[in-house]
């Protein structure tokens, strides 16, 4: 099953978007990690499905609110493994068209790794899903290995500074540093920046 964490704008307080989160309540033995149970798809080929299967649920979801005249975007996570199918751009373009929402409305969740790995570097995907009209998201930025000129290269619209800086900002001055230093740089590239943890 999907639940919506709602995303904040910090200025107005106004619920801006929300993100797509995965849930496994097992039958038998209970709720299951999104860790666990998605590092497993991956393993077993079944992520594609899993991603469609979310994909689908959010796009659903935007399109009920969009008919009641709340045009609320929903972000969706996609794996490395997704980025590497070779009909992604096609799936995700199918998915908006059956829904009937507007690319703009959706924002796919990159992670470090997958955006600079060469593989996806040295294709069109991302400039292709971009293309689309979405917004492209660098999730829990500052964790990985992506260099700072990568960003003025890709095409991402937005990142998400990961919540182990968050959460230690009030105790710590290097970490409070360093989330100060992503936001005024996520800015000064024309970025959004997402901060996770903050609730």
């Amino acid at each position: 099953s999907v639940v919506f964490q709602p995303i904040v704008d910090t200025r107005t307080a106004d619920i801006v978007s929300v993100e797509t989160l995965v849930r496994w309540a097992h039958p038998r033995y209970g709720d299951i990690s999104p860790d666990d149970f998605i590092s497993l798809a991956e393993q077993i080929g079944r992520i594609g499905l899993l991603t469609d299967h979310v994909l689908d649920r959010a796009l659903d979801r935007c399109r009920r609110w969009l008919d009641q005249d709340i045009a609320l975007s929903v972000a969706v996570n996609l794996s490395a493994h997704c980025l590497a199918e070779p009909d992604i751009v096609d799936r995700v373009r199918r998915a908006l068209r059956h829904h009937g929402v507007p690319g703009e409305l959706l924002t796919l969740e990159l992670t470090e790794g997958s955006v600079v790995d060469d593989t996806v570097r040295n294709s069109t995907v991302l400039a292709d899903l971009h293309a689309l009209g979405l917004r492209l998201s660098m999730d829990d930025f500052g964790t990985g290995y992506s260099s700072l000129s990568q960003l003025r290269q890709l095409p991402i619209d937005e990142l998400k500074i990961d919540k182990s800086f968050v959460l230690g900002m009030s105790t710590s001055q290097s970490e409070s540093f360093i989330a100060r230093s992503i936001v005024e740089l996520a800015h000064n590239l024309g970025l959004r920046v997402v901060a996770e943890g903050v609730e």
